[in-house]
């Protein structure tokens, strides 16, 4: 799955070479593979920005934010707090690393968070800001995401996501149906 994902993203390059490409990609894969093989690929961040979204409840159980908390248990109960807002990047700035979490919370504390990591290899402060700053385009702006289901909670546990993703996993999801038939 992550040569396939690379050679889409490749070709999407090579197509339109004077276009900034944004990807957001569901987090489900084997994200130490597919980061190395991206890493190898010497992508130009000035053209393409990389955003894995992950909507699992056990992926808001770690504990990146929590050590800047009072009270922090694990992160969704720190971010919990919390109304619209985009929260990072973790970790550090000091820190030599291939993906930069963030996390996207919202104005309905009844909708879990959204945590996203971006794709960041060689990625400088000014570069990591505006990321950021287009997060909240994808992430928040009207008419651009939609309400779904978290995974690994109960059908009633919702959150946000961006449309283009939801309609990649439908779309992903009647393959799957037609593949069992």
């Amino acid at each position: 799955m992550a040569d396939y994902i690379c050679a889409l993203i490749l070709n999407k390059l090579r197509s339109n070479p004077d276009d900034h490409c944004v990807f957001i990609i569901k987090d489900a894969f084997e994200s130490e593979k597919f980061v190395g093989r991206l890493g190898y690929l010497g992508l130009p961040l000035e053209r393409v920005t990389l955003y894995f979204v992950s909507r699992d409840l056990k992926d808001m159980l770690t504990n990146y934010m929590s050590p800047y908390s009072l009270d922090g248990r694990n992160d969704l109960t720190v971010l919990q707090k919390y109304g619209q807002m985009i929260h990072g990047p973790f970790s550090e700035d000091e820190e030599i690393t291939m993906l930069y979490t963030f996390y996207c919370t919202f104005e309905h504390r009844d909708l879990y968070p959204l945590r996203v990591n971006l794709f960041a290899q060689y990625m400088g402060r000014t570069a990591l800001d505006h990321c950021k700053k287009e997060m909240e385009k994808y992430f928040f702006m009207p008419g651009m995401t939609a309400v779904c289901n978290i995974e690994g909670g109960r059908d009633s546990e919702k959150t946000r996501i961006p449309i283009v993703l939801m309609r990649c996993e439908e779309y992903v999801d009647q393959l799957k149906k037609k593949a069992v038939k």
